[in-house]
């Protein structure tokens, strides 16, 4: 879990770390390819998220408060893809 406030916030305009575990039959060891982006606008437009040892995303939310949402896209060895959005996943306060 990201570390969060008590209201699921973090703070705006600072560096946020996300860690993640990927499980089951495409697993961060066997995918072939890992694809996670960040909207800071509602989901109109999205920017590559920084993958650190296929365990942890390393953010820099903008100044402004809104809500973060994330999406990953993975393929495994097989070919076989995965694609998944988190709308709204937590909210950035000033």
């Amino acid at each position: 879990m990201p570390k969060l406030g008590a209201a699921s916030t973090a703070k705006a305009g600072t560096a946020f770390t996300v860690p993640f575990t990927t499980e089951g039959a495409a697993t961060a060891r066997s995918a072939r390819k890992l694809v996670v982006t960040v909207s800071y606008d509602g989901g109109r437009t999205w920017r590559p998220a920084k993958v650190t040892d296929r365990r942890r995303l390393e953010l820099r939310h903008p100044a402004g408060p809104g809500t973060r949402s994330l999406r990953v896209a993975l393929t495994d060895a097989d070919g076989n893809t995965l694609k998944w959005t988190i709308h709204r996943a937590y909210r950035t306060t000033s």
